[in-house]
C-alpha cells in the first residue's frame, strides 16, 4: 500500500537544489549509510546516488554538515545487519544477529572495521550536535508522539535540532516530511510527488 503523507515540512528536491555557503544541514543516518559504507548503495535504487552527490556539493560550497552521536548506534546496527545478510547469502544459511556477533569472528571483525571506517568519515565531514537523553527529552518525545507520526529515534533527532537552532535535514526518510517547521532535503520520490501536490515542494 502506498504511504499517504500529510506534508508539513518545506520540501526541497536535492536533484535540482544547490546547497548554499554557510548553510547548516543535519544529515540523517540513512544518508551517511549511502555515503560512507562501501556496500551501502543498493544497485536496485540508482536514485540514491543523489545523496552522496548532494553532500559532495554541500562540502564544495562550504555548507556545514552536522550529525548526532545518536546516529552511531543506528549506523552500526544497519552496517552489521548488512554484513550479516551478505555472509548469510555467501554460505546459504540464515544467520541470526547474536549468532553472527559471537560465532562468526572474522566476519564480525570485518563488520566492525566497516563501522569504524564509516564513522571516521562522518566525523571528518560533519560536526556533532550534542544530545542529552534526559527526562526532559523523553517527556518531549512522549508529548510529540500524540501529534506527529515519527518514531522515537526521529523525535530525538528533531528535538536535538530544535535545541541547536537547526531547520534543515538531508534524509531519505519520508516520516520527517510530516513534521512542521523544518526544511526537508530529499530525493525520496514519494515525498517529492506528494509535496508537490500539497504545495509544499519549494525551489530557490
Amino acid at each position: 500500500m502506498a504511504i499517504t503523507l500529510n506534508i508539513q515540512a518545506d520540501v526541497y528536491d536535492i536533484t535540482s537544489d544547490n546547497p548554499l555557503k554557510d548553510e547548516q544541514f543535519m544529515v540523517d543516518t540513512n544518508v551517511w549509510f549511502f555515503f560512507t559504507y562501501s556496500k551501502g548503495m543498493p544497485p536496485s535504487r540508482p536514485n540514491l546516488n543523489a545523496y552522496p552527490n548532494y553532500l559532495s556539493k554541500a562540502l564544495a560550497n562550504d555548507s556545514h554538515l552536522l550529525h548526532s552521536g545518536l546516529m552511531l548506534s543506528e549506523l552500526a546496527h544497519i552496517i552489521e545487519k548488512t554484513e550479516r545478510e551478505i555472509h548469510s547469502q555467501v554460505i546459504g544459511t540464515d544467520i541470526r544477529a547474536k549468532e553472527f556477533r559471537h560465532n562468526y569472528g572474522p566476519q564480525m571483525n570485518d563488520a566492525i572495521l566497516e563501522i569504524e571506517t564509516s564513522w571516521k568519515q562522518v566525523e571528518s565531514m560533519a560536526a556533532q550536535v550534542d544530545i542529552n537523553i534526559d527526562k526532559n527529552l523523553t517527556d518531549n518525545c512522549m508529548s510529540m508522539f500524540k501529534s506527529v507520526r515519527l518514531d522515537g529515534y526521529d523525535l530525538m533527532i528533531i528535538d536535538s535540532m530544535k535545541k541547536a537552532g537547526l531547520k534543515n535535514i538531508i534524509t531519505d526518510d519520508a516520516d520527517y516530511s510530516v513534521y512542521p517547521g523544518i526544511s526537508l532535503f530529499t530525493a525520496n520520490r514519494n515525498v517529492l510527488t506528494q509535496a508537490k501536490s500539497q504545495g509544499k515542494l519549494l525551489t530557490r
